[in-house]
């Protein structure tokens, strides 16, 4: 399929590698942690929060992963959605992802509370973003529309999902809105780039593109850029109709696009296992970076530090830039030692959950097997009103836990194990709160 890469990417994945000291130009010193941190598998999208946070979402795992910015790797989220592919964070720090296999968009809030199925969308969403309004967007791909989902708040105490834009180019993959609620999206069957008013207004063909636009982004002068995948290029988009289709060159497979606060243009390059920087003073690209393996999304911090995912090696990669005060532009940093990511101790589930329930104090005890060598566990209840959001969790040094719940309700206990920083896989036990007699079960 065309654009079966780009599906799983859309414009917000990370690439990774090997670190390295070199010098990119006269003009700046890079640091590159090409294998910054490992993942869950296939990381495709990628996206930071402002506390400086990293996210991605892991296609083949059904995870989210959560690195902090003191390099502590966790999963923040498991199975969030079939398949999440996208990945953006509103400015409350909830994390949302676009589980291309499910057609749904899932939920985690900033204390970890997931809801699988916080909408619906078109079939085969790849790329999400969150406007300043905290509305959310998803590119459907295999329907060629635009889903969007209000922001739940006093006003609106429920969220409204709509089909936001129909008979697109077609296969949209990446999004992105600019600084006046503008969406665009980047059409990789059709080579184009539609837009999307704030008033709902659709100008299908607002420009053309180089070949398999993948990844797309817009500055903060709404100049919009796109990363063309089967091209090599990026093109460059003022207005409508008026765009430079091969704006600029970039290595084999461009995919993810990002922008700088200096209006720099990064594209993460699938097939090179690079990154190409367009330096805003230029306007050309130069192989600026290297990453780890298929690098897809990229995602940028305030401090400009680079992030990608690096589909093929389940790796975070880090570049972080300083300028260069005392080497020429001809003269080249020598390689210097690889510095991989920490060990990932990977915790396994604990091996089954017993539920017992007093129905005349109202407790349900939730009890596991002790494990050795853990720190701690983490151990939670899912909400009255509905069994597949829960509640926050309680960490306990005992293999046991007791909760003060309803009566006649159907609820789920989740348990992992945690050592350190690293939390391990999460089992769930189902269980009833009845009324007449005691009910242990177990699993």
């Amino acid at each position: 399929m065309k654009f079966l890469t780009s599906l799983l990417i859309g414009i917000l994945a990370v690439s990774g590698g090997a670190a390295t000291h070199m010098t990119a130009s006269a003009k700046e010193d890079l640091v590159i942690r090409t294998a910054w941190a490992s993942v869950g598998d296939d990381p495709s999208g990628i996206a930071i929060d402002s506390d400086g946070n990293v996210y991605t979402a892991n296609t083949a795992a059904d995870t989210v992963s959560r690195i902090t910015p003191a390099q502590s790797v966790s999963t923040f989220a498991l199975n969030p959605g079939s398949q999440p592919a996208g990945i953006a964070v509103d400015s409350d720090g909830n994390v949302y992802t676009a589980n291309s296999a499910a057609n749904t968009v899932s939920r985690i809030t900033k204390a970890g509370d997931i809801e699988p199925v916080w909408a619906n969308t078109g079939a085969n969403p790849t790329g999400i973003a969150v406007d300043s309004d905290g509305n959310v967007y998803t590119a459907n791909t295999a329907a060629s529309t635009v889903t969007k989902i209000t922001k739940e708040d006093d006003i609106t105490p429920t969220q409204t999902i709509r089909t936001f834009a129909l008979d697109l180019g077609s296969g949209p993959t990446g999004i992105a809105i600019d600084s006046d609620g503008n969406v665009y999206t980047a059409n990789t069957a059709a080579d184009t780039v539609s837009r999307i008013t704030k008033a709902g207004d659709i100008e299908p063909v607002w420009a053309n593109t180089g070949a398999d636009p993948t990844g797309i982004a817009v500055d903060a002068q709404n100049v919009v850029y796109t990363a063309n995948a089967e091209a090599g290029t990026i093109t460059k988009i003022t207005k409508k109709d008026d765009s430079i289709p091969a704006w600029a060159n970039t290595e084999r497979e461009p995919t993810g696009i990002a922008v700088d606060s200096k209006g720099n243009i990064y594209t993460t390059n699938r097939f090179a296992n690079t990154v190409t920087k367009v330096f805003t003073d230029r306007g050309e690209g130069t192989a600026w970076a290297v990453t780890g393996k298929g690098p897809a999304g990229i995602a940028i911090d305030a401090q400009n530090v680079v992030y990608t995912a690096n589909f093929g090696d389940a790796t975070v990669t880090r570049i972080s830039a300083t300028p260069s005060k005392t080497l020429p532009s001809h003269t080249p940093l020598p390689q210097t030692e690889v510095e991989e990511a920490p060990e990932v101790v990977k915790l396994g589930k604990v091996k089954k959950i017993s539920v017992k329930w007093k129905s005349k104090k109202r407790k349900a005890k939730v009890k596991w097997p002790k494990a050795s060598d853990i720190d701690r566990y983490a151990v939670r209840v899912s909400k009255p009103n509905n069994p597949k959001i829960y509640r926050k969790w309680q960490t306990t040094s005992k293999n046991k836990y007791t909760f003060k719940l309803k009566r006649d309700i159907t609820y789920r206990a989740q348990v992992q194990k945690i050592k350190g920083d690293i939390s391990g896989a999460i089992r769930t036990k189902k269980f009833e709160t009845t009324k007449t007699k005691n009910k242990k079960n177990k699993k």
